[in-house]
């Protein structure tokens, strides 16, 4: 465990910015794609040309060479000249959105990547319609653990509609990425609700590895904490890659956390493996006592 403080003291550490991969703008492919539509089109209208030529019986020979060259070649034109400036316009959209979270990002104060409030949910764009508790006194592991606010009920969407905040309004705000999100899970504990800060740890007890559900039930709770919820599991790896691109339940080594919350009252539910290319997992666990399943210490009563 690294050193511990208290919430609200020490040195800010601003968090970087997120990279993006998507090449920049160009107004160089711009033109292009635009001298390809244009050239296109001329290439039909040389095809259309050729065709009427032909109706009208002029040298056969030449109208077909017409019809085959500007009307094939333009259509390829055309199509490169089209497909070119809508993906310069998706691209432009992604590095504008990019943009934005940067600077949402910068202007929220995390305490090093350690509190995330309720201006962190800016991050998806959300707003919070309940009244929002105040931060707890907690002294805490800033290298170890997350400060993180659940709400109760948000605004979502363009529309602005109303909700309640669930798994499944998590998973629609934010996106993931997930690489697996199990359909068990999402039915019968999608609509779970965990509203309230909660104090979690950034990694699964050590000596949790391969043990019984039980078993890591009990080591928790003789820290005076509890197993996290899969709500809240889901919620710490996401909204800490979302400012951070930190990939706290990772591949390595693999790690999972295993959550209070069974599938069928039978198969308990893991959180983890976040894969660098395709995301995070969220599945019923199939080994009752698997290496890469741990369990994080969740902490809600502050009093």
């Amino acid at each position: 465990m690294g050193s511990s403080s208290q919430v609200g003291s020490g040195d800010l550490h601003p968090l970087p910015a997120p990279t993006s991969s998507i090449p920049p703008f160009s107004k160089w492919k711009t033109c292009g794609c635009a001298i390809a539509i244009i050239v296109g089109i001329g290439g039909l209208a040389a095809g259309a040309v050729g065709l009427a030529d032909l109706l009208n019986n002029i040298v056969q020979g030449d109208a077909i060479v017409m019809m085959a060259v500007g009307g094939g070649g333009g259509t390829i034109l055309l199509i490169m000249g089209i497909v070119g400036i809508v993906k310069n316009c998706i691209n432009a959209a992604r590095r504008s959105d990019s943009t934005e979270r940067a600077k949402i990002i910068k202007s929220i104060d995390t305490q090093g990547g350690s509190v995330y409030g309720p201006e962190a949910w800016q991050i998806w764009k959300v707003k919070i319609l309940n009244v929002v508790p105040p931060l707890p006194e907690v002294t805490m592991s800033k290298k170890d653990q997350v400060l993180l606010y659940i709400p109760e009920k948000v605004l979502v969407g363009e529309e602005e509609e109303a909700k309640d905040f669930t798994l499944n309004v998590l998973r629609e705000i934010s996106d993931g990425p997930f690489r697996y999100f199990s359909e068990e899970v999402a039915e019968q504990f999608g609509e779970t609700r965990a509203p309230g800060w909660v104090l979690i740890d950034k990694e699964v007890l050590p000596e949790s590895r391969n043990q019984t559900y039980e078993t890591q039930k009990g080591m928790v709770e003789a820290r005076g904490c509890s197993m996290p919820s899969v709500l809240e599991a889901v919620l710490l790896n996401l909204m800490v890659f979302a400012f951070t691109g930190e990939r706290l339940y990772g591949t390595e080594p693999w790690t999972y956390t295993r959550c209070t919350e069974k599938v069928d009252d039978r198969r308990s539910i893991v959180v983890g493996s976040f894969d660098p290319e395709e995301g995070l997992s969220v599945l019923p666990a199939y080994n009752l006592d698997s290496r890469s399943d741990g369990v994080a210490c969740v902490r809600r009563n502050f009093s």
